[in-house]
């Protein structure tokens, strides 16, 4: 008997956080992207990627929030179900209105037609989320299985006061009644002020032996933030176990990218707007059952940012063995330039999806800039060379 989390084998991903997510609709599981509609209000795109005549087509956009102007939005699909006979489950949505403060609004849509869209909410103020789910749990027996409880939603936010910039960390307790949001940390000093943040859920000392999201569950969260202003360089900072006590999370910051000596990646290279991050599939490997083997392996950080002048950078970070894990400070790789010639992005997302590169899924990427009636779509080859973009929406 044993406990592990409702979650796909292959590829072998930790949760994202982004605003594109692959869902259960349909096999493989469409794409499903939120983003801020010019006008007010939200827009739905979505790609069908199952076998018949539309296959890899997109479609949208589907409106709905009304005429609020919202600057960002971050999409997850929940293990909450209003028909409870589709294996689908709601898609849930944060969306940021413009200001250093904006409200923070919650929409979520059922799943079976007619999909109808639910909200606002309003979750409280802060700069643009990034949320990610955990999943829900299920105990097994031989062949027997039980859904256990549904996990939470973690959201993180830009912390702008003019005095003490820095990073603010939210979940929503979901076996709770009711449903309630709470903080779980802040980090000011030394942090800038972002312009966004990406969350990495990553199973990187989790208390788990091993390495896969399925049976590991959750171990550090990694946080890139891109700063505002001139020094546009990015920032990692990192929630992970504290060696003083064995259930409690401490958030610690390990450096910057940019051209310094001190930096942890150095680059020429700067950013704007705000970035995408997912642990993949790339160099993972599952321990033996027994012996437990030291050759069990993390998968990669894929982390992406829109440079400031043009181009989409692709960074990786090798995470190392199960029981020797690489520093957050060191192991960085990259960056791949892509997308250079188009017009400079501010948002970008990334995931990796289910179709296969010979043991691992293709990473996916969409980007935009802000006021865009639309996005754009990249995809990554068996060559790992990026293709790109197909031009979605207007």
């Amino acid at each position: 008997m044993g406990w592990e989390r409702d979650w796909r084998e292959d590829p072998m991903v930790s949760p994202p956080s982004g605003w594109l997510v692959q869902s259960r609709a349909g096999t493989p599981g469409n794409f499903e992207v939120v983003i801020p509609w010019p006008g007010g209000g939200l827009a739905h795109f979505w790609r069908d990627n199952n076998d018949g005549p539309n296959r890899f087509k997109w479609f949208g956009p589907i409106h709905f929030g009304g005429s609020t102007l919202y600057n960002h939005a971050t999409i997850v699909e929940s293990d909450f179900r209003t028909h409870g006979d589709q294996s689908l489950g709601n898609l849930e949505v944060l969306a940021s209105r413009p200001g250093l403060d904006g409200i923070i609004d919650h929409f979520w849509r059922e799943n079976a037609a007619p999909f109808t869209w639910h909200g606002p909410q309003h979750v409280q103020t802060g700069g643009p989320p990034t949320m990610a789910y955990f999943g829900s749990s299920i105990e097994t027996f031989l062949f027997w299985q039980r859904r256990g409880r549904v996990g939470n939603f973690q959201m993180a936010t830009p912390i702008h006061p003019i005095d003490q910039p820095g990073l603010w960390l939210n979940e929503r307790v979901n076996t709770s009644d009711p449903i309630h949001w709470r903080q779980l940390d802040t980090m000011k000093q030394p942090l800038p002020t972002f312009a966004g943040i990406a969350q990495g859920i990553t199973t990187v000392n989790s208390r788990i032996n091993n390495t896969g999201y399925k049976w590991a569950g959750d171990g550090d969260t990694v946080f890139a933030g891109i700063a505002n202003g001139e020094n546009s360089h990015i920032h990692i900072v990192v929630r992970e176990w504290a060696d003083s006590a064995m259930y409690r999370r401490e958030l610690t910051y390990y450096g910057h990218f940019s051209s310094r000596d001190d930096a942890i990646l150095k680059t020429t290279r700067r950013w704007r707007g705000i970035p995408g991050m997912i642990q993949g599939a790339y160099g993972y490997t599952e321990r033996d059952p027994w012996p437990w083997s030291r050759d069990a392996h993390y998968g990669n950080i894929e982390l992406v940012a829109a440079g400031r002048f043009g181009g989409i950078d692709h960074f990786w970070h090798d995470c190392g063995e199960l029981l020797d894990a690489n520093r957050w400070n060191t192991h960085w790789h990259g960056p791949i330039t892509f997308g250079v010639g188009e017009d400079a992005y501010d948002i970008v997302s990334i995931i990796q999806s289910t179709f296969k590169i010979g043991d691992s899924g293709v990473l996916e990427v969409v980007a935009r800039w802000r006021g865009q009636p639309g996005f754009h779509h990249f995809w990554r080859d068996n060559t790992l060379r990026w293709n790109g973009p197909i031009h979605v929406g207007q």
